[in-house]
């Protein structure tokens, strides 16, 4: 299977939904308007922020992040469920 190097999500509010990866990923986006942001991860993989055209979400939407352990992964959730 191909490996996918975008991750697209359809978001109410580019800005508010940017406000908030940049604060998760510690990372600005390298493109930013009222209708589009985008980031570049760490791996080259692009997340992009994308205004819903008809205020509708998508079906489903989901993100993958590697990291070392349950521990890590339980220590990120709380973080970002602080957030």
């Amino acid at each position: 299977m191909t490996e996918t190097d975008d991750i697209l999500l359809d978001v109410a509010d580019p800005e508010v939904s940017a406000r908030f990866y940049e604060r998760l990923l510690a990372s600005r986006p390298v493109q930013a308007s009222a209708d589009r942001a985008l980031f570049v991860l760490a791996s080259g993989r692009r997340l992009s922020l994308w205004r819903r055209i008809d205020g509708r979400a998508s079906a489903a939407v989901q993100v993958g992040f590697r990291l070392e352990g349950a521990a890590a992964v339980d220590d990120l959730h709380i973080d970002w469920w602080d957030r």
